[in-house]
This record gives structure tokens, C-alpha cells and sequence, in this order.
């Protein structure tokens, strides 16, 4: 018995529908976008894995210790680099820019080649030597009197204007900045070294807002050591804890370290946040 045609029309119609449906389905399954790869993750820098271990040591002795090796480490950095001015600028960049007000042109060069020689070789001269001279001094001038005004913040926002100030220049961001103010104001801004970011749990990122981050990490590590620990102090440290690491330097015993820290010309015009008052550098 044949079935009326509405109904053969409507079985070819349901059977229309499905294949339809399956092509469909095997279409969108072949042309579907594959997941994105994952990105590799970051490796650390030589060296970061002590310097992580440092922070999270809450022993005083250890870090004094270690910060007592930072011209050893100096040393060791410039030997494999063969570049035997890196101490004199490390000297130039921590003791001779302390009590000033503003930079020279010539001044940030020596600031520049310090950070390229002692941490990543960064392609950034040509754009640092395109500033003219009014330009530095005006920018840093700026920056410095920012910073020494500034109250330390745990957030690192006081931070904020002073870098601006001096990233204004060609070639100069947050990291190159932060050298320059730590020479002046080294209780408030600590020097954005890659080993220090890392070991305070940061990416190398450097931009601004990385920046306050990493500042504020380094002045609450510093309030928790205590006196006369101050934010780039910690970073030093945490640098000199990846260099005795990264160049296999022998371990030193435990009275190796110097009694009240590390180089005298390191801690620059420290003053107490409780006070301001200036405090007497290390060893001077």
C-alpha cells in the first residue's frame, strides 16, 4: 500500500535535514581553529634561582654576607665580559652621583654603559646620545628633586613622578631611571636590576606601573630586615647573590661579610623613613 505523497515528501525531508545536519558537523569540526600553542615560558636569569633563595631567607647575617661579595662580584662580571671599566663606573655611578642634583650628558653615558656592562646588553646608546645636553640636565634635574622630596609609599607610587620625569629622554626607561635615583635616593628607589625582579617573584617587564611594583617589594623587604637594610641594599644583594651564583665564585666563610653591609659607597645619602634624618654610610 502506497503512502500518500505528503508523507514521502516528509520521510525524504527529515532525511534531507539529517544529512545536512552531519555535513555540517564534519565541516565545522575540519575547519576549526586549533588551540593557540602555549607561550614558552620565561627563563630565568643566570643566577636568579640563588638570588630567589636570598629572598626568602630571613636571616640577617646571610644577606649582610652576601652583600659584603658585591665588588667581588663586580669583578667577576667584568673579567667575563672583559671590560675593565666596569668597576670604575660602578664606583662613578654609586659614590660620585650621590650628592647630585641634576646629570650631565656625560654623566647618564657612564650610567648607561654601567647598567648595559653589568646586566642584558640593550642596543640603546645611539638613542641616549641623541639627547642634548639642556635635555639631560633639565629631565634629570626634574627627576632628582621628585625623588628627594618624595615619602617612600609600600605600593610604590611615589615612585611614579620622578621616573617620569627622567624617562622623558630618548632611550632612557623605567630601569635606566631607576640607576640614576637609587645613586640619590637609595632607601626609596631601588635599582631595577633583572636578578632582583625575579627573585622578588616579577617578570622582566619595564615598564612604569612594573616598576612601582618592584619598589614597593624592595622597600617592605627592607623594613623587614631592618636597619640599616633600605630598598636597594636589597637589591644589591639579591644582584650579588645571582653573580656569586652564575660565575661559580667559592663560597666565602661566614665571617667574610663586612659588619654594618657591604661597600661604603654603596648606600649613598641614606636617610631613616622614620625620621629622614641623613644616616651615615657603611664604612665611611
Amino acid at each position: 500500500q502506497s503512502h500518500p505523497p505528503f508523507i514521502e515528501q516528509s520521510n525524504i525531508t527529515r532525511a534531507s535535514r539529517r544529512a545536512l545536519l552531519s555535513t555540517l558537523l564534519v565541516s565545522l569540526t575540519v575547519s576549526a581553529p586549533a588551540a593557540p600553542p602555549t607561550a614558552p615560558r620565561m627563563s630565568l636569569r643566570p643566577g636568579s634561582s640563588a638570588a630567589m633563595a636570598l629572598w626568602k631567607s630571613g636571616d640577617c647575617e646571610e644577606w649582610e654576607r652576601t652583600l659584603g661579595r658585591y665588588d667581588e662580584a663586580v669583578g667577576a662580571v667584568s673579567q667575563k665580559r672583559k671590560a675593565p671599566s666596569l668597576s670604575e663606573w660602578d664606583a662613578a655611578v654609586h659614590g660620585g652621583l650621590c650628592d647630585h642634583k641634576q646629570l650631565s650628558k656625560d654623566e647618564l653615558i657612564t650610567v648607561v654603559n654601567w647598567k648595559l656592562t653589568r646586566g642584558k646588553f640593550r642596543p640603546l646608546m645611539g638613542q641616549v646620545r641623541s639627547n642634548d645636553h639642556s635635555s639631560v640636565a633639565s629631565a634629570t634635574s626634574s627627576g632628582i628633586s621628585l625623588a628627594l622630596s618624595s615619602k617612600p609609599r609600600a605600593d610604590g607610587s611615589h615612585a611614579k613622578k620622578p621616573i617620569e620625569a627622567i624617562t622623558a629622554l630618548r632611550g632612557v626607561g623605567p630601569a635606566t631611571a631607576s640607576a640614576v635615583l637609587a645613586a640619590v635616593r637609595p632607601e626609596a628607589f631601588p635599582f631595577m636590576a633583572d636578578e632582583a625582579l625575579e627573585a622578588a617573584g616579577c617578570k622582566r617587564e619595564y615598564s612604569l606601573a612594573a616598576y612601582l611594583r618592584f619598589a614597593g617589594l624592595m622597600t617592605e623587604r627592607a623594613t623587614q630586615l631592618g636597619p640599616p637594610w633600605c630598598a636597594e641594599r636589597v637589591g644589591q644583594a639579591l644582584w650579588t647573590a645571582a653573580m656569586v651564583d652564575a660565575h661559580s665564585l667559592p663560597q666565602a666563610p661566614p665571617s667574610s661579610g663586612r659588619s654594618g653591609g657591604g661597600s661604603p659607597r654603596r648606600t649613598g645619602k641614606a636617610a631613616t623613613p622614620a625620621t629622614g634624618r641623613k644616616r651615615k654610610r657603611a664604612g665611611a
